[in-house]
C-alpha cells in the first residue's frame, strides 16, 4: 500500500525530530491503512474532534508462546499465560506485575487458520473435548475495573 508506505516514511523522520507516544504512531498507521476520505477515518475524525485525543486506559500484559504447524504454515498456535493488567504506568509494560485476569494456573489456547480447520486439528481437539469460546483480555480487564468502581464509588463510573 503506497500510502502506508509514505506513512511509515514520515513517521521514521518525525521520530528523529520528536518525541512521539505509541498512540500517535498506532494513530498514523490506522489513518494510513484507511486511506483519504475513508467512512471510518471521517468518524474517527469527528470523534476526536468532538472528545479530544484518545489516551490509553489499560495495558494488557502476558507471556505468549507462539507455534506453527510444521507441514501446515496457515496454522498457528498461541498459549497465553501469565494474563494480566494495569492502569498505571502503561508505558512501562514489562514493569510492575498488574492485576492479574484470569487465575494463574489458566492458558488461553489461541488457534489461527487462513482458512477452515485441518480435519486432524479439528479431530484432535475434540477428542480432547477442547471447544471454541469467546474470550477478550481487555474486556476482561475492563469489567474488573468497572466493578472496582461500582463497589467504591456506587456514583462513580467511567467510559
Amino acid at each position: 500500500n503506497e500510502d502506508l508506505s509514505k506513512m511509515i516514511d514520515l513517521i521514521e523522520e518525525k521520530v528523529n525530530e520528536e518525541e512521539y507516544t505509541s498512540l500517535d504512531v498506532a494513530a498514523a498507521f490506522l489513518y494510513a491503512a484507511m486511506g483519504e476520505n475513508s467512512q471510518i477515518g471521517n468518524e474517527l475524525d469527528y470523534a476526536m474532534r468532538y472528545y479530544g485525543m484518545p489516551h490509553p486506559y489499560i495495558a494488557i500484559i502476558y507471556h505468549r508462546d507462539a507455534y506453527v504447524v510444521k507441514d501446515d504454515s496457515d496454522v498457528r498456535i498461541t498459549f497465553d499465560s501469565n494474563i494480566r493488567y494495569k492502569t498505571e504506568e502503561l508505558f512501562s509494560a514489562f514493569g510492575g506485575e498488574g492485576e492479574g485476569i484470569l487465575p494463574e494456573e489458566k492458558i488461553i489456547m489461541e488457534i489461527k487458520t487462513e482458512g477452515a480447520m485441518p480435519l486432524w486439528l479439528a479431530h484432535l481437539l475434540d477428542e480432547m473435548r477442547i471447544f471454541p469460546t469467546s474470550f477478550s483480555k481487555y474486556g476482561r480487564a475492563y469489567l474488573n475495573e468497572l466493578e472496582k468502581k461500582l463497589r467504591g464509588n456506587k456514583n462513580e463510573c467511567f467510559v
